[in-house]
C-alpha cells in the first residue's frame, strides 16, 4: 500500500474494501506466468487471511513466527485455520530466533527458544529454518538491498536459499 498513499497516512479500510482490493489485485493485474506469488500478511486469523484462503484455495501457507509463546499461539491459530480450509502448510520459519554477536558470533536467545519447533510439531509440519536477529540484515533491508544479492555467500543468505529450496521441493510433490 506504500505505493498508493503518502508515507505517514494510514490505510483505514474495513473488510469489504480489503476484499475488493484483493479481488482487483488478483483479477485485474496481468500476471503472466508466475512461479510464486508471496503475500506477507499480519498475524492473526482476521478477514484478510480468511479471504485469501477462500479466494485462493490452491494456495499454500508458510507461517513465520518468533519464538515467544504469544507469537506462536497466534501463528498456530492461522495454521489451524488453514487446516480447516484444507490449505497446504509448507512449514514454519522462526524469525528472530536468536541474536548473534557480529564480533564473537555468540548466540543469545533473547525471545526464548524452541517456539517454532514446538509449533511445527503441533501442526504436523517442518521447521524450515531459525533466522537470527542480525543488525546487518536490518540495515540491508532498510536500504532496500537484499543480502541474497549483496552478500550471497553469507550465512544468512544461505539460510534463506535453503528455505526457498525446501519450499520448491514441497511444491513439486
Amino acid at each position: 500500500m506504500g505505493s498508493f498513499v503518502e508515507e505517514d497516512n494510514p490505510v483505514i479500510w474495513r473488510a469489504p474494501l480489503l476484499l475488493g482490493a484483493l479481488q482487483q489485485f488478483m483479477e485485474d493485474v496481468l500476471w503472466g506466468d508466475l512461479d510464486y506469488l508471496l503475500l506477507d500478511l499480519p498475524p492473526g486469523t482476521g478477514d484478510m487471511p480468511l479471504n485469501i484462503m477462500q479466494k485462493l484455495p490452491h494456495a499454500s501457507l508458510l507461517i513465520v513466527t518468533t519464538p515467544q509463546i504469544t507469537a506462536t499461539s497466534v501463528a498456530g491459530r492461522v495454521g489451524k485455520l488453514a487446516e480447516k480450509l484444507n490449505i497446504d502448510l509448507l512449514g514454519i520459519v522462526e524469525n528472530m530466533s536468536y541474536y548473534q554477536c557480529s564480533n564473537c558470533r555468540n548466540r543469545e536467545y533473547i525471545f526464548g527458544q524452541g517456539g517454532g519447533k514446538e509449533l511445527a510439531e503441533k501442526l504436523g509440519t517442518e521447521l524450515l529454518a531459525e533466522l537470527p536477529l542480525l543488525s546487518k540484515l536490518r540495515a540491508s533491508s532498510d536500504q532496500g538491498q537484499s543480502l541474497l544479492f549483496t552478500e550471497p555467500e553469507s550465512d544468512i543468505a544461505k539460510i534463506y536459499l535453503k528455505i526457498a529450496v525446501k519450499i520448491i521441493e514441497k511444491k513439486k510433490i
